[in-house]
């Protein structure tokens, strides 16, 4: 299975080095020289896949609705199959097993669901394949049925959770309409009722009646008696007036449409009824006896067909019927992997042959493609051995013999093959386990040869090139050596092996052998070479160094090397194939095949010696390639899967030769591009995550509960909180992520919130229906005529939206579209199309389609991967849609649409070029009759203008001296921005009109590097979006530059502190060295100051007068660590600095009289200081754990303390009482301290902070950041996973109600309420976004407040 998909791996997975024993005994020849490595110039594109996925789905073989095509599943591909010409359509949206399929009533659609961690459900055009809508993230482990309503407007579907829960979509939108756990046993099979207001589930020993009532499932036990019994019930449908429900035991248990009541029970079968198929007057059943029959109204049997007889030695069961639109065929689908046409009426064959053919059962195992003829042949565990049409896929010639043939080969002349017996994972041995059978090709049955020198399975065979001689691998660890062309007599036995050798290499003399074991952990082994003429072992490798080899087979090779070290935690290589003549891409170089244990095919340049190595990936089988193999000529590519598909690719070389002069390799800082530095910080950070085994939480044990407990009310506020305005867009790791709309708003990402920003009355309004759990907004499009936007996000479970770009109004949703992230997105011209590119290993694409250009009908059209290369680009740059180009690390690629797939030609840099990545690429529309013109921005600070029909380079501009980041149309041109701070105006013929040095901007901008490019609709002004989060707006004409926004730039933002005397202003402090004062009222910065390191800790003094900040955090540069320095608040000058620690400071706070400040520190202490001249006053002792909040008593005299080991310390603060500093080891000492703030989560009145939301594997092992407004009627609460929260202060017990605020998408580094309490401010540690809250109404005056302390004692 798929790595990445199953297991959620985050995007920059670690990479696996195996320590395997045979990189000890591989050497590349003598002669090679490493050099670049170059991407394949072709790729796999299926062209037949064989095999019916047969073994555990039922009722899955449909007809579409025109009756010429049917519907089956294979493996993780869904085919749409013509039923004259045998043409096949695919639908690849799975990257796991199908589990189950469903269609309407008319044919026209059809759902698939799959297997995996998260499974998606998809629904797509039964004809064309097409992909409608994708689901995924309701279910776990898999959908096991599924049913459409009778209108087709919504979708039941069941997983297989612990508690198999049923859930009904509106399957255009991917909504949840209702969901209700079901049972605690399997369920097979779900169906609507008639009038689709219910449902009714059956499965193992469970029958459940459903009625669906709004959101509501109202389940309904069925009521049997005597009449019948509990068993497995396998199918349910309704025919009449009855729900038929096909038992274990062959019965028909029919309910009354309206009641849950056995009415009647019918004997229909003598074994499992597995498939019901009704019509308006009749039903047709099918089941595990092998007959078919056709049932009336009144449940008499009108004709019955036995299958078996058409089948040839094949299992019978009968797991799917279906009728033909025009009532005259019915569609079987049986246990033996074939499906078939018979009559309705004689139910005689109406084709000559199976529909669909393949192995039925275990693995298929063995394959080898002839040498001579457009044949290949496989043998699996069903013990069959089949011959195949390289060119159609369609099955030849079989033959079942009494032992399972596990491998297999042709002779080098094509007239023999060879067949290794038995099968490694039997219970129990076959009799015939280890025998070697040699059948003439051409019938299969006419044995030559037949021996037996091994007592256990053969896992390979092999011919040397010259026919002389077959080696044979056995599970015994012998390798046995016969002459072939001598009768087969055996020559030699080499036993070098401790373990079952699994491939063979001969060189092309066939004189030596290269044979790989395969250990039972299924991990890579040994290596070892064999002189095959003396039959002994050849200990050192140098001394085959030189020599050529006839085959690759073998995946531990030197070739082969840079592809087990590209591969993730876990992968291992199954098979490995080169061609041995052909299929050299258009530059000569041979390309390298290989196969992995998740399923994957992977290309590569031959050899392939380095991690990194350009690639394409080719998701093909639902489990381990167990072989892949090229045809001669080198056309076609063969290969077999443990998920018993056998799958015919053509190798498909792109025409073009590259002959550019030098390859400029990626600024390693475009490697953070789509989000991916906040994604790093974020994993840093949960690797960091604090874990306890102990049975109580270490703060509990010193929470003391005050002597006067308020009773609290556990509803939800009746306050209205609401967002109100967003400071801080994301620049850093997102370039082209700010924009003008059609109205000219400035459009940008904070957070996970998309904010449209009216410049002139500081005015915003938000897209904000992101799902909480899918990470902050990660990259953002924008149409040409600026009404739509889409945003892609950086979460594992990201979604894309598409949205009213005047408005922020949801448009379309598509959610769970990429595993780790969305990297681009991009519309086309006609708004039409949209396309997204993600973080997976091999950078899947996504086009989505709205056929009204309105997004309400949006769906998901195509899926496929691109290249394993780090994506930097996208853009439609067709006249209308298709191409795209697709900018990368190494280049570009251009993709055109071929049905629901692509193709992908590498862009051609040309002669005297410079091959380099593409960073930005937009179309130029054509003036007076000339043709459009596409324009890339290049790393090096070109301009490169395209030829579309040959993908090539057709002109360079030098436009920049850095980087280009941006390039916009303007409508008699373009203007460009590049990395070296500069705005260039060039017209239609590219001569530079004017330029902008944003560099010299004020106030200076943080970073020169220019991230983003925009132009109004009248191309008059310039919206400018630096790296460093400032936005410029820069007039045409005049060249006057305005800041319109600003933000914090550099890894975290911690530091937040709100202003006690001036309700209007608060204090941001981050790791960009910047402390930054902010105005409500004016929404925009008052003042700002650069310090000398970063900071993550701020605290205003009690008067107002002094702002703190300590120092530290930077992991890049910690000179400053643990200095405090006292800043004027209205000037911003240094008053003082000091510095008495050497590790980062995390909190300070002034005492409420401003007498003293606590410094808490990374190196486990409190310093307290002398605000007067920062004199040390006391040194609280080192703890375990590095406190990170500290809160004052009201009086001064204590402190409390938060840890990372969660710990709840009390210090005191008065020489009165003891010494400054000391712990305060009985918290019974501080239960009557009313404490002045409240930032620490640990406490007795905010311990139901917790609770507020829930602490599942998002937000456990971190802290949560809290605030009671100043009145203490609301407790504010932010966690890891974005949520920002309010609820009734105090908040005592874990699940109160809260109230919950859109606006952040990842970690909450603080929260905190203004002093009048209009507002509550949040800021996001990741994203950096500064949110700011509209609190509706005060909740009490200050005598209320003065009156709820004396009463509460806090």
């Amino acid at each position: 299975r798929d790595y990445i998909e199953y297991f959620g791996a985050p995007k920059a997975p670690e990479l696996k080095v195996p320590e395997a024993p045979w990189r000890n005994k591989v050497l590349p020849p003598s002669e090679y020289l490493e050099g670049a490595a170059s991407a394949p110039c072709g790729s796999l594109s299926i062209l037949r896949v064989s095999g019916f996925s047969c073994k555990a789905l039922r009722n899955c073989v449909r007809y579409d609705s025109t009756g010429q095509r049917i519907v089956y599943p294979c493996g993780s591909v869904a085919v749409s199959q013509d039923i004259s010409s045998g043409d096949q359509k695919f639908h690849q949206m799975h990257s796991h097993k199908v589990s189950c399929m469903a269609s309407t009533d008319d044919g026209t659609l059809v759902a698939s669901a799959q297997f995996g961690k998260m499974p998606l459900l998809t629904v797509w055009n039964a004809t064309t394949s097409d992909c409608m809508s994708v689901i995924r993230g309701s279910h776990a482990r898999a959908i096991t049925a599924m049913s459409f309503s009778p209108d087709g407007t919504l979708l039941a579907a069941v997983g297989c959770d612990d508690h198999h829960r049923l859930t009904i979509y509106d399957w255009r939108t991917g909504t949840i309409k209702a969901s209700a756990p079901v049972a605690m046993q399997r369920i097979l099979d779900v169906t609507w009722t008639p009038d689709g207001t219910g449902l009714v589930t059956v499965g193992n020993h469970h029958v459940g009646f459903w009625k669906v009532e709004g959101r509501n499932l109202t389940y309904e036990p069925p009521k049997m008696g005597l009449k019948g019994k509990s068993q497995l019930f396998d199918v349910v449908r309704f025919f009449g007036s009855s729900a038929v429900v096909g038992t274990a035991d062959g019965h028909l248990y029919l309910f009354p449409i309206d009641s849950a009541e056995l009415e009647r029970t019918v004997k229909a079968h003598n074994n499992c009824v597995y498939t019901l198929f009704p019509t308006r007057q009749e039903m047709i059943s099918g089941a595990k006896d092998g007959m078919v029959k056709i049932w009336n109204l009144d449940y008499e049997a009108l004709r019955q067909f036995d299958v078996k007889s058409m089948l040839n030695d094949v299992p019978s069961s009968i797991k799917s019927v279906c009728l033909s639109p025009d009532g005259a065929k019915i569609l079987v689908g049986v246990s033996g992997g074939e499906i078939h046409e018979i009559s309705y009426q004689s139910g005689s064959a109406v084709n000559n042959k199976p529909l669909a053919v393949g192995h039925f059962r275990g693995e298929t195992t063995g394959m080898d493609v002839s040498p001579t003829q457009q044949q290949f042949v496989t043998c699996g565990t069903d013990r069959s051995i089949r011959v195949w049409d390289l060119r159609t896929a369609k099955e030849l010639g079989r033959t079942f013999i009494d032992t399972s043939p596990y491998s297999c080969a042709y002779s080098p002349n094509g007239n023999e093959i060879a067949l290794g017996l038995g099968n490694p994972k039997a219970k129990t041995a076959g009799k015939n386990d280890g025998a070697i059978l040699v059948v003439q090709a051409r019938s299969l049955t006419s044995i030559e040869f037949e021996g037996r020198d091994s007592q256990e399975p053969i896992l390979v065979v092999k011919y040397s090139s010259d026919g002389r001689t077959l080696a044979v691998g056995s599970c015994d660890t012998n390798i046995y050596i016969y002459a072939a062309r001598d009768g087969y007599q055996k020559k030699a036995v080499i036993s070098t092996h401790e373990a079952p050798v699994a491939y063979l290499d001969f060189t092309t003399d066939g004189q030596y052998l290269r044979s790989g074991d395969l250990p039972t952990d299924g991990s890579s082994g040994f290596l070892h070479y064999s002189d095959v003429v003396a039959g002994v072992d050849i200990p050192t490798a140098s001394s085959l160094q030189d020599h050529a080899w006839d085959s690759c087979d073998a995946p531990y090779g030197w070739y082969a090397t840079g592809v087990w070290d590209d591969l993730p935690v876990g992968g291992h290589l199954t098979t490995t194939a080169k061609p041995r003549r052909a299929s050299e891409d258009t530059q000569g170089h041979p390309v390298l095949l290989a196969g992995d244990n998740f399923g994957r095919i992977l290309s590569y340049g031959f050899p392939c010696t380095k991690a990194g190595n350009p690639r394409y990936l080719t998701r093909a089988h639902a489990a381990a390639v167990r072989n892949v193999a090229w045809s001669p000529d080198g056309s076609k590519v063969v290969s077999v899967g443990a998920d018993r598909v056998i799958m015919v690719y053509d190798f498909v070389t792109n025409t073009a030769v590259d002959d550019a002069n030098d390859n400029l390799a990626m600024d390693e800082r475009l490697r953070i591009d789509g989000g991916l530095e906040s994604q790093g910080i974020i994993a840093q950070l949960k690797s960091e995550r604090f874990t306890t085994t102990a049975a109580v939480e270490p703060w509990k044990r010193t929470l003391v509960k005050p002597p006067q407990v308020p009773e609290e009310d556990t509803a939800a506020p009746d306050t209205d909180v609401a967002l109100d305005y967003i400071l801080g867009p994301m620049m850093t790791d997102m370039r082209g992520a700010s924009f003008y709309n059609h109205n000219g708003d400035v459009v940008f990402a904070s957070g996970q919130t998309a904010v449209i920003f009216n410049a002139t009355n500081h005015e915003q309004q938000f897209h904000s229906t992101h799902s909480r759990d899918t990470g902050d907004i990660s990259c953002l499009a924008i149409s040409n005529d600026g009404r739509l936007c889409a945003s892609g996000t950086s979460g594992e479970r990201s979604e894309v939206h598409v949205w009213d770009a005047l408005t922020g109004t949801d448009m379309a949703s598509f959610p769970g579209v990429h595993v780790g992230g969305v990297a681009l997105v991009a519309f086309s011209s006609c708004k039409r199309y949209l396309a997204s590119v993600g973080h997976e290993d091999s950078h899947m694409l996504r086009v989505y389609l709205s056929a009204t250009g309105k997004w309400n009908d949006g769906r998901c059209i195509l899926v496929s991967d691109t290249v394993p290369l780090k994506p930097l680009s996208l853009a439609f740059v067709g006249s209308d849609s298709f191409p795209l180009l697709l900018g990368h690390e190494q280049g570009g690629a251009f993709i055109a649409r071929q049905g629901p797939s692509i193709r992908l030609q590498n862009a051609v840099f040309g002669r005297q070029r410079i091959k380099q990545p593409i960073l930005t690429s937009v179309v130029l529309p054509g003036a007076n009759g000339e043709a459009d013109v596409t324009v890339s921005g290049m790393q090096s600070g070109h301009l490169y203008l395209w030829d579309l029909d040959t993908c090539t380079v057709t002109r360079a501009v030098q436009g920049h001296h850095a980087a280009v980041s941006s390039v916009a149309a303007t409508g008699t041109g373009c203007v460009s921005a590049s990395m070296d701070g500069y705005v260039k105006l060039w017209g239609r013929r590219f001569g530079l009109l004017k330029e902008y040095p944003i560099f010299e901007a004020t106030p200076n901008p943080f970073n020169p590097a220019i991230h983003a490019l925009s132009c109004d609709q009248s191309a008059s002004k310039f919206l400018v979006g630096m790296k460093g989060g400032e936005i410029y707006q820069v007039a045409r004409d005049s060249g006057r530059v305005l800041m319109l926004n600003e933000a914090h730039s550099k890894r975290q933002l911690n530091g937040l502190a709100v202003n006690p005397v001036r309700a209007d202003e608060f204090a941001t402090a981050g790791d960009d060295a910047f402390l930054r004062v902010w105005s409500i009222s004016r929404r925009e910065i008052s003042r700002r100051k650069h310090l000398d390191s970063a900071s993550r800790a701020v605290a205003w003094s009690p008067d107002g007068r002094i702002i703190a900040v300590g120092f530290g955090g930077d992991p890049d540069d910690s000179s400053k660590d643990g200095a405090i320095v006292l800043l004027d608040s209205e000037t911003l000058e240094i008053m003082q600095e000091d510095r008495k620690c050497r590790d980062y400071v995390t909190d300070v706070k002034f005492s409420p009289d401003g007498s003293m400040l606590a410094v808490a520190s990374n190196d486990g202490k409190i310093y307290l200081h002398s605000p007067s001249d920062l004199g040390l006053i006391a040194v609280t002792p080192k703890g375990m754990y590095t406190p990170v909040r500290i809160d004052f008593s009201s009086d001064g005299t204590q402190l409390q303390c938060s840890t990372t080991g969660r710990e709840l310390l009390y210090y005191n603060t008065d020489a009165a009482n003891a010494e400054k500093g000391s712990l305060i080891q009985k918290a019974a000492a501080v239960k009557n301290s009313i404490w002045h703030t409240q930032t620490l989560p640990l406490g007795w009145m905010v311990q139901g902070a917790w609770g507020l939301v829930g602490i599942d594997e998002d937000n456990a092992g971190f802290d949560v950041a809290v605030e009671r407004s100043p009145d203490k009627s609301l407790l504010a609460a932010g966690f890891f996973d974005g949520t920002v929260a309010y609820t009734n202060y105090p908040s005592q017990a874990s699940g109160n109600e809260c109230k919950q605020l859109e606006g952040l998408g990842s970690a909450v580094s603080r929260v905190a309420f203004t002093r009048d309490g209009s507002h509550l401010i949040a800021i996001g540690r990741v994203s950096r976004a500064i949110v700011l809250y509209r609190i509706a109404q005060a909740r009490a005056s200050a005598d209320d407040e003065e009156e709820k302390e004396e009463k509460t004692g806090n």
